[in-house]
């Protein structure tokens, strides 16, 4: 069945009722649950006792590093071993990294089958499995490979949190920023009152962040213009996050995205004329919850080249989603290297402010 974003807000709630009465709607050939090493342990459980007999379980390792070509080749293997018809459905059961996989190798299989998102992160349930990018890196690039495919369900469980690191809900805490920096004050204002650590129940600020990303992808939901706002903190951050896995750096996805907002905060003040006191105050805030990476000027460059393989460029320019104010974002904005560089530099001075 053809899915769109329209009338498909994501559901949350008790994911064996939401799972349950999804599937009682549905007849499906084959059920294929994509998971990692760790999903599979923590959150298949959760589910497995509602799942047709015949389901494959296809299990990938857990990270970035998976994120790519030759493990959607090892899922597309198993699924034409159980010979998975264009009937079958992929459950994405996992955090950022199994939702933009899954959700390629769906999307791409047979010439696209239905997909389900049951994202297990904080930071896949406020911002990956939500607005239909799929996608993989490709020799190092970030998301280069993909394609656009709505899911069929979004379904969000609030108890999967509990098996997850503080560090994982800071990597969280980045993108739930981002929304706030680009689209709501009120919300920033709501979530620098607060720690991430102190949160019993995370369902409201979840329906906040999604509430926000969802408007902005109904706008525009092939990112042909306003979407872009919600790259704020991506390009210096995609940059960062290619260049550390190169170094073989343990960065995650949202403080690679927390270094970027800094570096992208300078650059709105320097192209945009962000207030220069908000900058520091913006930037002392996300600062908070970074682990404290000093980047060396050697790398500097690194960066800068990494930066120039962004899908998001064009016509050979590097291209930003900056902010003019707290809550208010500009999609499209040329940076050149000297500047770029300089937000780098400016992160740095972030990081060793006392």
């Amino acid at each position: 069945m053809s899915a769109t974003l329209e009338n498909n807000f994501p559901q949350i709630g008790n994911i064996q009722n939401l799972l349950s009465t999804f599937l009682a709607k549905t007849s499906y050939s084959q059920l294929v649950v994509l998971c990692d090493e760790n999903t599979h342990q923590y959150c298949l459980p959760l589910i497995k006792n509602i799942l047709p007999e015949n389901t494959l379980i296809a299990k990938i390792p857990a990270g970035e590093v998976s994120k790519n070509i030759e493990t959607c080749q090892l899922v597309w293997e198993q699924m034409l071993q159980k010979n998975c018809d264009r009937n079958a459905c992929v459950l994405n059961l996992g955090g950022g990294v199994v939702g933009d996989l899954g959700g390629f190798v769906a999307a791409v299989y047979k010439r696209g089958i239905d997909f389900v998102q049951i994202p297990t992160s904080l930071l896949a349930q406020v911002d990956a499995s939500v607005g239909g990018k799929t996608g993989i890196d490709f020799q190092g690039a970030k998301n280069i490979l993909g394609s656009f495919a709505q899911p069929q369900k979004v379904l969000i469980d609030v108890a999967f949190l509990q098996t997850l690191p503080l560090r994982h809900l800071y990597n969280a805490w980045f993108e739930m920023l981002k929304h706030a920096l680009i689209a709501d004050a009120a919300y920033w204002q709501e979530l620098t009152n607060q720690r991430p650590e102190d949160i019993a129940d995370w369902t409201s600020l979840i329906e906040q962040s999604i509430a926000i990303k969802y408007e902005v992808v109904r706008l525009d939901p092939l990112e042909k213009s306003w979407r872009k706002i919600l790259n704020f903190g991506h390009t210096v951050g995609h940059a960062v996050e290619s260049w550390a896995l190169q170094q073989q750096m343990d960065i995650l996805h949202g403080e690679a995205v927390g270094i970027g907002m800094i570096a992208e905060l300078y650059l709105s003040h320097k192209l945009l004329h962000f207030s220069e006191e908000k900058m520091w105050t913006c930037a002392k805030q996300i600062k908070k919850y970074l682990p404290k990476i000093i980047l060396q000027p050697q790398s500097f460059t690194e960066i800068l080249h990494w930066s120039m393989y962004d899908k998001k460029n064009a016509q050979g320019e590097i291209m930003a989603a900056l902010i003019t104010d707290i809550g208010k974002a500009q999609p499209q904005c040329v940076v050149c290297a000297v500047d770029f560089e300089a937000a780098l530099v400016f992160y740095n001075k972030v990081i060793q402010y006392e």
